[in-house]
């Protein structure tokens, strides 16, 4: 996903005929005046993604966060790439229960098979307890099925012998173009880039 700034049709040409005398000039400080907004907007919109899904810090939001300013086009693109950040970049809270942190360890789970007269073991005793909690969107989400194994945090997908997964929180992807961050991003449009356009082209009428 994506969000792009663009100066074109009606509102560029209102402008390009204030500066008619000097069109050259004037497009060139469109554009230095729309990579000064642009750099602050995304900062801003940084912001509020970190904000929306509870990032522990923000780096992992400005690494897939990139921005690219297109001259010719008079565009400035804000996008958000990736897939899904690994839970360990959100708050995370790890049970103390030891039933509950074994309960689904492929390597573990027998501590809770009992075992009969004869040695053999029983069916597991199920705790209805995740072993691993994770703030997302600003509220706790629990993974069921989810066990701390030597690699991390970890879950299994579907039933007893289910395939072991990663775990991971929402995608920047996705959440560029939703709530706080769309928010942030159409506000700063009319208070950061208009301003710092403005700026540029004030340095173009004689004083």
């Amino acid at each position: 996903m994506e969000i792009e700034i663009s100066l074109n049709g009606a509102a560029l040409d209102g402008w390009m005929r204030a500066f008619r005398d000097m069109p050259a000039k004037a497009k060139r400080e469109f554009g230095n005046g729309l990579s000064d907004g642009g750099l602050k907007l995304r900062t801003q919109v940084r912001l509020a993604l970190r904000a929306q899904m509870s990032t522990r810090t923000a780096a992992p939001i400005n690494m897939r966060t990139p921005s690219k300013l297109d001259r010719g086009r008079l565009t400035f693109t804000i996008m958000g790439v990736g897939k899904g950040l690994p839970i360990n970049a959100f708050p995370l809270r790890l049970s103390r229960s030891k039933r509950a942190m074994v309960r689904w360890s492929p390597r573990q789970h027998w501590r809770l098979q009992p075992r009969n007269a004869s040695g053999q073991f029983g069916a597991i005793q199920d705790t209805p307890e995740a072993a691993v909690s994770a703030t997302l969107w600003g509220s706790v989400h629990a993974f069921q099925r989810s066990f701390v194994g030597p690699r991390g945090p970890r879950a299994v997908r579907g039933g007893e012998k289910g395939r072991i997964r990663q775990l991971y929180g929402p995608a920047v992807s996705k959440e560029l173009v939703r709530d706080q961050s769309l928010i942030a991003f159409r506000r700063g449009v009319v208070e950061i880039i208009e301003p710092s356009i403005a700026r540029r082209l004030a340095a173009l009428v004689p004083q």
